[in-house]
């Protein structure tokens, strides 16, 4: 909504950089004295339209145009016979000692702006000559009561009657066929509203915020509405759609925290409101488009729309069924009072925004489906305390969880790749953080003014780090780096960090030392560790310690000197762990569930060996430890 209003703003302001044509035609006495000043629009038809004055007073000082003030009466023709045919564009822009003004029958346009900022007008009486209002005509003229919209009108332009906060009532004639952008958007005093028989679409925001809209009928003869066409229509308590409707844009009852009943006809082709259920549903997706509090939400529901609930702040909980899959787009923005949510166990989307400013929520349970979290879906969540998140998480987008400052800990999934600039920005409780040994990027901003954290721990598989990442983690005492292949990090990732001890990998010290932006901690020290050699067959891979993972034929690892190591062995799809050889023993009946807790000594050396499930290797009928030797010459390359 505040974009839409400055974009107006904007384009008004931009007309009087573009334009230096402040100069009339000709000025002209009315009956009562009062000089009205015009432009020749056709000299052969003779016909003309008012204008200003002159340009010498600006809008930004407050000043108006022109000297127009109190009741100003427009003459249909002038002495010289040009015929008055419109009022021009800007004509009584500021205007604010204007309390009245008559309109002949001659005109049949009332241009851009033309009153607007004429605070003092106090009726305006729209002639049946006039065919159309344009944009900002009379923007802003809060001191309007009374309107009488001639019925010969058939456009009203974007803005028309925006934050006209005096009017209490509007009648719109059946010629109007469309009304457009905000035209009476922010009369907050507007009661009631009587739509003509023939309006086929209401664009976005036509009466956002007309907060004392307590009803509203829809004509039958409407087709389209357009997004958050009734955003923050507080007193809306229920909503008719006919059966005409056949196309919805985004929630267009956003914000109306006092919707009680939303009732589809009966009949509509592409809407329904099954069973009561007191929501607008898209039959043919089953999506969920427009929600209230008394939503109860159907079983076969696959989606839930873009602003479904947004803003419904009678919303206190909200359980999903398992039928739907994704949460579009701030389906739950500011739902400042909503304490929980279950989202449904086949979801697989938390599109961006869905529960930004969510700020009662106190916990979030996010189901093993859920592969990834859009930018901005939790943020400003200020009371959550604590996250479970899905095992199957992959990316977790731009700012996801910022200023969550209510958890101390997060556990991230092994199946995480990417975690988004911003995702933690700002999350003050956070004390600890693991990223686990499947991550290879961290975005920038990703834990920026995270002042709690005093750990971290960084991964082997990390590849990227971005700029400000660990920016301003003012309490950071500890950073356990296990990366080999050093690289540089975007600008400050590690900027403000003045008590941290930096550990990286035995014989890197050095390294780390040398490169950006990892030089600007001053406390660097070697971790004690150990090499382990270790052999691993081509259909699996080995997690060690959670940071390192290893997937070469032959090679190298470091791990912990004289205490437990955790290995866990992922083999690949079809295939399946068959043998752990430490120092050539057989250990696999220690493996518990794919993971073996163990500990290693200097000089010792581990084999792993995984197997097509039910494999005769070496094709002999059977398949036993025979096989076995001949996957150990495979490894060997013998």
């Amino acid at each position: 909504m505040k974009t839409n209003l400055f974009s107006s703003i904007l384009l008004v302001a931009t007309f009087f950089v573009a334009q230096n044509i402040f100069a009339y035609d000709f000025c002209e006495n009315n009956e009562d004295g009062v000089p009205i000043y015009y432009n020749i629009v056709n000299k052969t038809n003779k016909t003309c339209e008012v204008t200003w004055k002159d340009g010498e007073r600006d809008l930004v000082g407050n000043q108006s145009f022109n000297d127009y003030e109190g009741d100003v009466k427009i003459p249909s023709t002038t002495t010289d016979g040009y015929r008055v045919i419109r009022i021009g564009r800007y004509a009584f822009l500021c205007c604010k000692n204007l309390t009245s003004v008559t309109f002949p029958n001659s005109i049949y346009s009332i241009e851009q702006g033309a009153f607007y900022y004429c605070t003092s007008l106090t009726s305006i009486e729209i002639p049946n000559s006039v065919t159309r209002v344009g944009d900002f005509a009379f923007h802003n003229c809060s001191s309007v009561t009374s309107l009488k919209i001639g019925e010969s009108v058939t456009t009203l332009g974007t803005c028309a009657f925006y934050s006209c906060k005096g009017l209490t009532s509007v009648v719109i004639p059946n010629s109007v066929t469309s009304i457009e952008n905000q035209v009476f958007g922010n009369c907050t005093n507007l009661t009631s509203v009587k739509i003509g028989d023939n309006v086929s679409f209401i664009d976005s925001h036509a009466f956002a915020n007309c907060s004392s809209l307590t009803s509203i009928t829809l004509p039958e003869s409407i087709t389209h509405l357009g997004s958050l066409m009734f955003e923050g229509c507080t007193g809306l308590t229920s909503v008719f759609i006919p059966k005409s409707v056949t196309r919805i844009d985004e929630n267009p009852f956003r914000g109306c925290t006092n919707l009680a009943s939303i009732i589809v006809e009966e009949g509509n082709p592409k809407y329904n409101s099954f069973n009561n259920c007191n929501a607008i549903i898209e039959t043919s997706t089953n999506k969920l488009v427009s929600g209230c509090k008394n939503t109860v939400i159907p079983n076969d529901i696959v989606t839930i729309g873009r602003y479904a609930f947004s803003k419904c702040q009678e919303l206190t909980s909200v359980v999903l069924p398992n039928t739907v899959k994704t949460l579009e787009y701030g389906a739950f923005k500011e739902c400042s009072n909503l304490t929980s949510v279950k989202i449904s166990e086949t979801a697989t989307t938390i599109e961006d925004y869905v529960f930004n400013g969510c700020s009662s929520l106190t916990s979030v349970e996010i189901p093993n489906t859920v592969t990834s979290i859009g930018e901005f879906a939790f943020a400003n969540c200020t009371g959550v305390t604590t996250i479970s998140l899905s095992s199957s998480l992959t990316t977790i987008g731009r700012s996801a969880f910022e200023n969550c400052v209510g958890f101390t800990s997060i556990e991230l999934p092994n199946t995480l790749t990417k975690i988004g600039s911003s995702a933690f920005e700002g999350c003050k409780g956070l004390t600890s953080v693991a990223i686990p040994n499947s991550v290879t990027t961290i975005e920038s901003g990703a834990f920026w003014k995270c002042t709690g954290l005093t750990s971290v721990i960084i991964p082997n598989s990390v590849t990227s780090i971005g700029s400000i990442a660990f920016c301003n983690c003012s309490s950071l005492t500890s950073i356990t780096s296990y990366i080999t292949d050093v690289f540089e990090t975007g600008n400050q990732a590690f900027d403000k960090i003045d008590n941290a001890t930096l550990y990286v990998p035995a014989g890197l010290k050095s390294t780390y030392q040398s490169t950006a932006d990892w030089k600007r901690l001053t406390k660097i020290e070697e971790m004690p560790g150990i090499s382990l050699a270790m052999a691993c067959s081509d259909q699996g891979k080995v997690s060690i310690n959670e940071y390192i993972t290893f997937t070469n034929k032959l090679g190298e690892v470091s791990v912990r000197d004289g205490i437990e190591n955790k290995f866990v062995f992922i083999p690949e799809e079809g295939s399946q762990l068959d043998r752990v050889l430490i120092n050539g023993l057989d250990v696999t009946k220690n493996v518990k569930d794919n993971v073996l807790k163990t500990t290693i000594y200097p000089n010792y050396s581990m084999m792993v060996i995984f197997a097509t499930k039910g494999a005769d290797v070496n094709r002999d009928g059977s398949v036993d430890i025979s096989d076995v030797v001949e996957l150990v010459n495979i490894i060997l390359g013998q």
